[in-house]
């Protein structure tokens, strides 16, 4: 619900499932879990905003796309895609963040955790942060097979590449 001074009230699931795949534009609120699945799934220009997200590309070869997007999660966020996850010129916040991908073009994005659990990322390819910035208050841990950033930055308390 809404209350009359604009804040939200309860807690509610909301759960989208295409399979066709999944296309959100414009506001997306929930105040409780936010679950989006599909063969692929696009949040490009898209203000995502929960307590908890689920986002899932789950066709192998299909991409998780959230370029120009602006993604707030107050709890957890797990993203995950077969492909690639898009996030250049996102905004990307979550107080944990998972994410497993083949690979992550975040170019001129923001991809941050506010929570003081290690930021995961799990990827069989590269990460390109072109531009971009990963700011983490913890430990960030990623076996990313290559990690060109060419003008781009990490900020973390602790570094753990592997």
């Amino acid at each position: 619900g809404l209350k009359a001074d604009g804040t939200l009230t309860g807690s509610a699931q909301t759960t989208v499932t295409g399979s066709n795949g999944v296309t959100m534009a414009g506001k997306v609120i929930t105040t409780g879990a936010l679950n989006l699945a599909g063969p692929t799934v696009n949040l490009s220009g898209a203000q995502v905003q929960a307590d908890s997200a689920t986002i899932t590309s789950s066709t192998p070869g299909a991409h998780l796309h959230a370029d120009n997007s602006k993604i707030f999660i107050t709890q957890t966020l797990n993203l995950s895609t077969g492909q690639t996850l898009h996030t250049s010129g996102a905004t990307v916040v979550a107080k944990k963040l998972n994410i497993g991908a083949h690979s992550i073009v975040n170019n001129g994005g923001s991809l941050g955790q506010s929570g003081e659990d290690d930021l995961q990322i799990t990827l069989a390819g590269s990460l390109d942060n072109g531009s971009g910035h990963i700011a983490v208050a913890a430990m960030c841990r990623s076996p990313a097979a290559a990690l060109p950033m060419p003008r781009g930055a990490v900020f973390m308390q602790r570094a753990s590449w592997t």
